[in-house]
């Protein structure tokens, strides 16, 4: 373990604070992880429907026509990110740190990710029209993108919520939706039914995911409907496209693989890798809940009481070093295992691809708890970069792993862009925090959790 645990942000070294002060690391710790305890009962939950409905389609359906799911799933999630472009996180940090009227502010959040939601559906369209998609990928993609529009009015009440440490509602719509997913998928297997009807089942889900956070924000603040105020959209807008960018750049080197193998032909590798793919995502999913947990302390922190700061970020930091070695200790004897056990003989070429990508999320952990620091700190622009070169490293390297390796090299590719990540952001933080107003006991601190 590195110095991220023995050499705490701001270490004691002169400080005459009393001994309650001292305690942020544990204050700040001990709200993370009630935060994030809600919010991962309900990410669990669904990531375990997920699990299931995946292993569903699997079962349910051709290995052809699974793989043409995986590719309608990856075309609109690469562009699902222009529709939210970063404006859930960075609206989480201003309701953080602003004390008047959320509601107008809420209005435009929404009324900008309808917007938004629009301009993705429309890329969505024009890409499969150029690309000449089947029939089938393109019915599975106009459902997905009906979730995106569903998504966009819950934007503004998730981080209203998150931001309150509010996030029972939230876990409470994530069963709800693990339910319909893990009770529908079920029914249709049953039924014999379609791959569009599990894209439907998908759409299903969403809304109901989304009916107790949009009640509980409704309860306190008034229905939150949609309206564009120029300037706080503006204003919005500004803060978030580096976060946009730097996720569009993000998203290129999680999806462009299995497009990419999509579009040389390769439909058994992408259902394979897709398979994988769910495990992976199953296996992290706790770094979008320790995100989401540790966003509104760390925004708030930066701008009241920098010591504070850093003693949360040593909390994330310490706690997703745990998290990468868990999962790179355990993740790769699994595999086999899993792939056999949970999707069957046909997945049991995906081995080695799976092996790889949860050391890849074990890498995903330390680089996501050093981004999330970053936007904390209002760094976007330069995190803005480093997602950008990792982009450009991932994207090299599927065009030359690709055509020979399939699957293992798309895998390899994924691993060396993160790594790539880890690094750059880890060093970028590191910079951010030397350059700026904190306190000399608390720089010192934090570049030592960040010297290994």
């Amino acid at each position: 373990m590195s110095s991220v645990l023995a050499s705490g942000y701001g270490s004691s070294d002169g400080d005459n604070r009393p001994w309650r002060s001292r305690l942020g690391l544990t204050q700040s710790l001990r709200q993370g992880i009630h935060l994030a305890s809600w919010l991962l009962a309900g990410q669990v939950a669904v990531s375990a429907a997920q699990f299931a409905s995946s292993m569903i389609r699997a079962r349910g359906l051709s290995v052809h026509d699974f793989g043409e799911f995986a590719y309608a799933a990856a075309l609109v999630s690469l562009f699902a990110i222009i529709a939210d472009f970063g404006i859930t996180l960075i609206l989480v940090r201003e309701l953080s740190r602003a004390s008047a009227s959320p509601r107008p502010l809420l209005q435009t959040a929404t009324g900008l990710s309808l917007a938004m939601a629009a301009v993705a559906v429309a890329a969505v369209a024009a890409t499969l029209t150029a690309l000449h998609a089947s029939w089938l990928v393109t019915c599975i993609s106009l459902l997905f993108c009906g979730q995106l529009v569903v998504s966009a009015f819950g934007a503004g009440p998730i981080a209203y919520n998150r931001a309150r440490h509010d996030t029972a509602y939230e876990a409470l719509g994530r069963l709800g939706q693990a339910a319909t997913l893990a009770g529908g998928g079920w029914l249709l297997l049953q039924q014999g039914a379609s791959a569009v009807s599990f894209a439907l089942l998908g759409l299903a889900g969403v809304v109901v995911s989304l009916l107790p956070v949009v009640g509980r924000a409704a309860a306190t603040l008034g229905f939150i409907g949609p309206r564009l105020d120029p300037r706080v959209a503006a204003r919005l807008l500004s803060a978030a496209w580096p976060v946009g960018a730097g996720m569009i750049a993000t998203g290129v080197y999680y999806y462009f693989d299995t497009l990419f193998m999509a579009a040389l032909g390769q439909t058994r590798a992408v259902a394979l890798y897709s398979a994988s793919y769910v495990l992976l995502f199953g296996a992290t999913t706790i770094v979008s809940v320790l995100q989401s947990a540790f966003m509104p302390i760390l925004s708030k922190a930066a701008v009241v009481d920098r010591y504070r700061f850093g003693e949360a970020c040593r909390s994330f930091v310490g706690v997703s070093a745990l998290g990468a070695l868990a999962l790179c200790a355990t993740g790769p004897l699994a595999a086999p295992y899993l792939l056999r056990g949970l999707y069957g003989p046909a997945f049991a070429d995906a081995v080695l691809a799976l092996r790889i990508l949860f050391v890849t999320g074990g890498v995903m952990f330390l680089s996501s708890a050093f981004g999330t620091s970053m936007l904390a700190l209002g760094k976007q622009r330069q995190y803005l970069g480093v997602v950008a070169a990792g982009a450009a490293i991932n994207v090299a390297l599927n065009f030359a792993l690709i055509p020979a390796h399939s699957l293992n090299g798309a895998a390899t590719a994924t691993l060396l862009a993160e790594a790539s990540v880890c690094v750059l952001m880890a060093w970028r933080l590191r910079r951010a925090v030397s350059g700026d107003a904190l306190s000399a006991s608390a720089t010192r601190g934090l570049e030592g959790v960040l010297a290994q």
